[in-house]
């Protein structure tokens, strides 16, 4: 006696998207203030608009975007010389 036994069957499962909660920043080093937030705002402008094109797609849910900010470090004395050793 042979026994056949035959299995058929369909699966199917979708999963949604992953999200994901991503920060960002961008630092701009140059001899200039002016210079540099020039430069920053640039870089700003630009991801900003790429974040904007991407929310408009429903790729991105939401973001925000932070101010341009400028300091300055000077790792030297008034007279020249490098910073005293401590």
């Amino acid at each position: 006696m042979v026994v056949d036994i035959v299995v058929r069957g369909e699966a199917e499962q979708r999963y949604p998207a992953e999200r994901a909660i991503v920060t960002l920043a961008a630092a701009v080093e140059m001899a200039g203030k002016q210079q540099a937030y020039d430069h920053a705002a640039a870089v700003q402008q630009s991801i900003t608009a790429q974040l904007t094109e991407l929310a408009d797609r429903g790729a991105v849910l939401e973001w925000s975007s932070g101010q341009v900010s400028v300091s300055s470090h000077r790792p030297w004395r008034d007279d020249g010389d490098p910073p005293l050793a401590g």
